[in-house]
C-alpha cells in the first residue's frame, strides 16, 4: 500500500531526519520550498523582463517607427490607442504614422511639429481620460503636424503659426478628431464635448491671440 507524505515523515526512521523534511537543509522538501520562495521574490523581475522583451514587438505592431516615451502605464495606454486607430480609423492612423515621430509623457498636451522627429507631448489628464479620448487627441495633434509639414513642403522656410495653430487650423483638427472619435465608437459624452468648441478654446486668457501664456495656463 502506498504511503502518503505524513506516513513517510512518521516512518520507522524515528527521529532520523528525512529527505522530505523541510527543516533539513539540502532535503528535497527544503529545496522545493526555497525554490518557490525564490520564484515569488523574482516574480516582479520576471514581469519587467517580459515587458522589455514584448515592448519592441508591440511598438512594431501598433506604432511603426513612432517612439513612445514615458511610464510603463503611459506606454501601454498609447499602444492601445494606436491599435484602436489602426483597427477602426486606418486613414487617421496613416496620418499619425506619417506626421508624428514621437509621443511622450509630459505635464501638458501639445504638438511640437517643428521638432525632429515631430513630437506629441501628452499629459496624464489627457492620456488616461480613456483609450478613445487618448486616440482622438493623437489624431487631433497629428493633423496639426500634417498642416505644418504640408505647408513647409510647398513653402520652404518659416511656417506661419496661423497655418497650423490658428483658429481655422484648430477647427480643421477638431473636425478630424470628431470624425475619428465617431469611427472608433467613442462614448456620447466625449462626442458632446465638441458642441462647445469653436476653435478658440486654446486662447485661454481670451486676449485674441494664442501664445506661451495660454500654453502655460492649460489644464490638459
Amino acid at each position: 500500500m502506498k504511503k502518503c507524505y505524513s506516513d513517510i515523515m512518521k516512518s520507522d526512521l524515528g527521529n532520523t531526519p528525512s529527505r522530505y523534511d523541510p527543516n533539513v537543509p539540502g532535503s528535497l522538501k527544503a529545496w522545493t520550498v526555497n525554490k518557490i520562495i525564490l520564484m515569488k521574490r523574482n516574480k516582479w523581475a520576471c514581469r519587467v523582463l517580459l515587458n522589455l522583451l514584448i515592448w519592441p514587438l508591440a511598438c512594431s505592431a501598433f506604432g511603426s517607427d513612432i517612439e513612445i516615451e514615458g511610464s510603463a502605464r503611459f506606454k501601454e495606454q498609447v499602444i492601445q490607442a494606436l491599435a484602436l486607430l489602426k483597427k477602426d480609423a486606418p486613414e487617421a492612423y496613416a496620418v499619425v504614422i506619417k506626421f508624428v515621430g514621437r509621443i511622450e509623457q509630459g505635464d501638458k498636451s501639445g504638438m511640437w511639429a517643428y521638432k525632429n522627429p515631430p513630437t506629441y507631448e501628452m499629459s496624464d489628464h489627457t492620456a488616461f481620460h480613456s483609450v478613445t479620448w487618448c486616440a482622438g487627441t493623437i489624431a487631433h495633434d497629428s493633423f496639426h503636424s500634417k498642416l505644418y509639414h504640408e505647408y513647409k513642403e510647398k513653402h520652404p522656410g518659416r511656417v506661419p503659426a496661423d497655418i497650423w495653430t490658428g483658429v481655422e487650423a484648430e477647427k480643421k483638427c477638431l473636425k478630424h478628431q470628431q470624425e475619428v472619435l465617431t469611427k472608433i465608437k467613442a462614448p456620447k459624452h466625449e462626442l458632446d464635448i465638441f458642441l462647445k468648441f469653436d476653435g478658440t478654446h486654446h486662447d485661454i486668457n481670451k486676449d485674441g491671440k494664442y501664445d506661451w501664456e495660454d500654453y502655460r495656463k492649460r489644464d490638459w
